[in-house]
């Protein structure tokens, strides 16, 4: 048992029949209180189940839970030492677990866990037997071995014999095939559950060994079952027991459970990935962010235009939902590199990069969630399907983060209804710079013709729409013709 002083790991069995407190009725105020020189006795209370049956699936609760009044030290001035011991019923004290706790303690709490390791390892029980055992706490007084008192309380218990604290996975679906030096290691989640990701493709095989010096024993898949485990110290004598992995290849969590006895093999490749940053119109808003088109489990591409993102800190990255995590970001500084990284949660900022995006068009983008590599190349010239009106007579007025998105009706058409104040205004593509856009054709007022840059226009061409007298407005783009219609309701 590996227990700091002071800090006896507090956890609960909950395989209990009913509770019972064998207490005094002692407040733990006051024993923390107490001053050794008036005499208090020592007095232990115990609290536990009773009958107290220990179940590794409660592994991380409370079996027992002690305390006790400080003690006297009879006047002498001289400081208390507490030391825990735990032994059979019928035991004489000896060769019993024994735990120096130190000075001013006055509480324990033992696990499931802890307990069934002092019972089972140090007095010897029978796992799935009751056995009668008794607890004490020992008060010694320093320089003074005259006036050392014990109080000491009973309980009844039942372990249990535990599962392995680390489990391997073998198979097909590993590096080492079914070769036992070569089995991984897998992550324990709790007493008795161990998970392992990996890509699975079909017909992939696999089981699981308690060491890596022998192909047994192993954790097989119980006959007539789908997700059932059997222990085998050898090699089964029926067919068909290892674990297959599912059809489709895929990315997935397999996780063995020694306490159910069940396996579970969870497919946790995203289903949906988004593109998100400074290239696309609406940047990093989460509302608009670009959903890719998933090809087949791990494959994902995209299609469409995108701003010129190149400088230090720009880019593009990868969101797997609705928010800004999990996600993946560009692995390294590499330019030429497009290798992935994944993050669950928000990464250091030097590990959140973004891929750059070096001019303004069309692009096709690929990802690769099993060579975990992204792809960006430039197929053409810009096709916006996004728009927004910028300028003074507008409600966000220069301001790119306040632009005002038109509504987009298809084949190059775009709307919006609202009010206008007396200024001007123009139309840009994206949040991301005031280029590419629209401006007015001509300086004839009576002209509602457009003219498209993909950068941004200067003297006589940097052109706007007036707008003469405040009021409710619809205003219509038609990039496809090259004419604007502003009309006042």
């Amino acid at each position: 048992m590996n227990m700091k002083k002071n800090d006896i790991l507090k956890l609960t069995a909950v395989s209990l029949v009913f509770s019972c407190m064998i207490s005094c009725g002692i407040d733990i105020e006051e024993m923390k209180e107490a001053d050794p020189d008036a005499g208090t006795e020592l007095e232990l209370a115990l609290s536990c189940a009773e009958p107290l049956v220990l179940n590794e699936s409660n592994a991380a609760e409370t079996a027992l839970s002690l305390s006790w009044t400080s003690g006297s030290n009879f006047g002498t001035g001289s400081s208390i030492s507490y030391t825990l011991e735990i032994d059979r019923a019928d035991g004489t004290w000896d060769g019993c677990y024994s735990e120096d706790l130190g000075k001013k303690v006055y509480s324990a709490e033992i696990s499931v866990e802890e307990l069934n390791t002092i019972l089972n390892g140090t007095l010897d029980a029978v796992p799935g037997m009751a056995g009668d055992y008794k607890v004490r706490i020992m008060a010694s007084v320093t320089d003074h071995p005259e006036y050392d008192r014990a109080s000491e309380s009973a309980f009844t218990a039942t372990t249990y014999s535990p599962v392995p604290d680390v489990l391997y996975i073998t198979g097909t679906c590993t590096d080492g095939d079914w070769d036992p030096s070569q089995a991984v290691q897998m992550t324990r989640d709790a007493a008795g559950v161990f998970t392992y990701e990996t890509v699975l493709e079909a017909s992939e095989e696999f089981r699981f060994i308690t060491s890596t010096g022998s192909e047994y024993p192993a954790y097989v898949r119980a006959e007539g079952s789908d997700d059932g485990l059997s222990y085998a110290a050898a090699e089964p004598q029926y067919a068909d027991f290892n674990f297959t992995a599912p059809d489709g290849k895929s990315k997935y969590r397999i996780t063995a459970d020694l306490l159910d006895m069940k396996v579970t093999v969870e497919d946790i490749m995203p289903q949906s990935l988004y593109i998100l940053g400074d290239a696309l119109p609406d940047m990093w808003d989460l509302n608009n962010k670009a959903p890719m088109t998933m090809v087949s489990s791990g494959i994902f591409t995209w299609s469409g235009a995108l701003m010129r993102a190149s400088d230090a800190g720009k880019g593009i990255k990868f969101l797997t939902g609705n928010d800004w995590w999990p996600g993946y970001v560009k692995a390294n500084d590499d330019e030429s590199d497009m290798s992935l990284a994944y993050y669950e949660s928000q990464p250091a900022n030097d590990a959140d990069r973004k891929f750059a995006v070096p001019s303004v068009g069309n692009y096709k983008i690929d990802v690769d969630l099993f060579e975990m590599t992204a792809s960006i190349e430039r197929t053409g010239d810009a096709v916006f399907t996004t728009l927004f009106m910028i300028g003074d007579a507008t409600p966000g007025g220069w301001s790119l983060d306040n632009a005002t998105r038109m509504t987009a009706s298809g084949d190059g058409i775009y709307t919006w209804t609202g009010t206008l104040k007396a200024s001007s205004f123009r139309f840009v593509v994206s949040k991301a710079d005031f280029a590419p856009g629209y401006w007015k054709a001509d300086d004839d007022a009576s002209d509602m013709g457009i003219r498209y840059s993909e950068t941004s226009l200067s003297g006589t061409d940097d052109r706007s729409f007036s707008i003469s007298e405040e009021g409710e407005y619809t205003v219509t783009a038609d990039t496809a013709n090259m004419t604007v219609t502003i009309t006042k309701k």
